[in-house]
């Protein structure tokens, strides 16, 4: 569960009997909530897009798309050889929404993705397929290398592809009031 942005509820009445104390502590709780949403905290994360899921000579090739990327928020991509998830097996990507790997040359699985933030909070799962299709890779090849590799979908919150986490003061983002 996300935690919630510090609200000093008394703060007003500090305003004019101790204007520098009142400043202090204002400069605290958005020091404190913009910590928070730097770690992602403050909301659950949304997960809204797609995922692209492609295998040949024995090479699975991931594409996440995501509508909505925020500071803060880490990519878990997971397969399983079960259309349900039964016993789904995770790959932590961090920020990066793409993989690529010849692990599971042979093996018939289906994918799906999720955020989760530092402190805890996951967004719902967006699956390859409805229902869930199956991607076959076939084996290893040492003529082919594979699908073709798809484009790089950045990581973070940065829409400019390659550009890590971003910056917490891009638009939409709270302002970090420093001294």
């Amino acid at each position: 569960m996300p935690n919630k942005p510090l609200t000093m509820l008394n703060l007003s009445q500090l305003k004019k009997s101790h204007p520098g104390v009142y400043e202090d502590l204002i400069k605290l709780q958005e020091s404190h909530n913009n910590m928070l949403q730097a770690l992602g905290g403050i909301a659950a994360p949304v997960a809204q897009g797609g995922i692209s899921v492609t295998g040949t000579n024995g090479i699975i090739d991931v594409q996440i798309t995501d509508k909505h990327p925020e500071v803060g928020e880490e990519y878990i991509l997971e397969y399983d050889t079960q259309p349900s998830f039964a016993s789904a097996h995770p790959i932590f990507l961090n920020a990066s929404r793409n993989y690529r790997s010849g692990n599971l040359a042979g093996l018939t699985t289906y994918w799906r993705w999720y955020k989760s933030t530092k402190l805890g909070g996951i967004s719902g799962r967006i699956t390859f397929g409805n229902p869930p299709t199956a991607v076959t890779p076939g084996q290893l090849s040492t003529a082919a290398s594979g699908p073709t590799p798809s484009p790089s979908q950045g990581s973070g919150q940065s829409q400019i592809p390659g550009y890590g986490y971003g910056s917490p003061t891009q638009p939409g983002q709270a302002k970090q009031n420093l001294l």
